[in-house]
C-alpha cells in the first residue's frame, strides 16, 4: 500500500472542496453574503450539459475557473453575456430570469 505524498493529487482534492455543498470562506453568514447558490450547484449544472470545470489557483494571486462545454451547444439558442471583457453563451433552457 502506497502512503507516499502526491502533491498534485492532494492539491486537486483540496480544490475540489470548493464544490462541496455548503462550502463557504466566510466566517459569518449575513443577509448580504456567505451563503450563495454554491459552487456545488454550478458544477452540477455544468455536468448536466456534459461540461467540465477546471480550477487554477495561485496563493496571493487569485483563482481562474475555466468552464468547458461541448461544441454541440453551438446549435442551441443561447443568451449572450459579456463580463470582464469575455463573452459567454448561456443556454436559454437554463435561464430562469434576467435582471438588470
Amino acid at each position: 500500500m502506497d502512503h507516499g505524498l502526491n502533491p498534485e493529487r492532494d492539491r486537486k482534492e483540496i480544490l475540489d472542496l470548493i464544490f462541496a455543498p455548503g462550502f463557504t470562506t466566510r466566517d459569518a453568514v449575513t443577509e448580504m453574503s456567505g451563503r450563495g447558490v454554491g459552487m456545488d450547484v454550478v458544477k452540477r449544472n455544468v455536468s448536466k450539459l456534459s461540461g467540465m470545470i477546471d480550477i487554477h489557483s495561485e496563493l496571493g494571486a487569485g483563482s481562474i475557473f475555466t468552464l468547458t462545454l461541448p461544441i454541440t451547444l453551438a446549435i442551441i439558442k443561447a443568451l449572450i453575456i459579456e463580463s470582464g471583457g469575455q463573452v459567454f453563451a448561456v443556454p436559454l433552457s437554463s435561464v430562469l430570469e434576467i435582471c438588470r
